[in-house]
């Protein structure tokens, strides 16, 4: 498990990187010089469409491909993604190692978002985690608040989480955002594909709205800001 730490930079080359965002490139995944306003309410010019993966299951199916070979040699048990984009991306993970030879047979368990609990595995999915070994798969990472609920959850019902891999990291979170200390023994892993912060602005504080630039209404959560507040008029 330490080699994976060591050699993740290596393995995930220049080549590897470019391999996956020509893919997110040719499905028009990644959107930018545009007005966008976030999950947690920040805005700014640059959005990862995460629905345009699912609609083709080739580019997810070599998606997966690629994220599986970072983790090569390392046993999982189950492999966990949270409701509603991280299920598909979770499914052909789980899939591809089930049909590899370099892993043996994990189970897909998804996770659900419960109202005032945060992200929480059910459906009796939560019977198949104790003492098993565990990966968490994340096509966006945003701040990082799902993924530290699902740490949580996976601590509660005692679940032995090896760490997280994630298809685009655009909020430059860490492996320490999330809790993972690098002086302890069973170090847990945090490995995105691409990993690129966008620059996010707070709503009051937003020079896209200073200059009057209208907010996109069909990606993101723009259409309720501009329900609630009307688009930006240039001050």
């Amino acid at each position: 498990m330490v080699d994976l730490f060591a050699q993740h930079f290596e393995d995930r080359d220049i080549s590897t990187i470019a391999h996956v965002e020509t893919i997110l490139a040719e499905l028009q995944v990644v959107v930018s010089d545009n007005h966008f306003v976030y999950t947690a309410g920040d805005h700014g010019d640059m959005y990862v469409n995460k629905d345009r993966v699912t609609l083709f299951p080739e580019p997810m199916k070599k998606i997966a491909r690629i994220m599986i070979d970072l983790l090569k040699n390392t046993q999982i048990d189950v492999v966990v993604a949270p409701a509603v984009g991280g299920i598909a991306l979770g499914q052909w993970i789980a899939h591809e190692m089930r049909v590899s030879p370099d892993f043996s047979n994990p189970l897909s368990v998804l996770a659900d978002k419960e109202n005032g609990i945060g992200f929480a595995i059910r459906r009796n999915y939560d019977k198949l985690i104790a003492h098993r070994r565990v990966i968490i798969v994340e096509d966006i990472v945003n701040s990082g608040k799902t993924t530290r609920e699902l740490v949580a959850e996976i601590s509660r019902l005692e679940g032995r989480l090896l760490g997280v891999v994630a298809m685009y990291n655009r909020g430059g979170v860490t492996a320490q955002d999330l809790g993972f200390l690098e002086n302890t023994f069973h170090r847990r892993f945090f490995l995105p594909l691409i990993d690129r912060q966008m620059k996010k602005y707070a709503a009051d504080d937003c020079p896209l709205c200073m200059n009057g630039k209208t907010i996109n209404t069909d990606l993101g959560h723009g259409r309720h800001f501009v329900e609630k507040h009307g688009q930006p008029k240039a001050v």
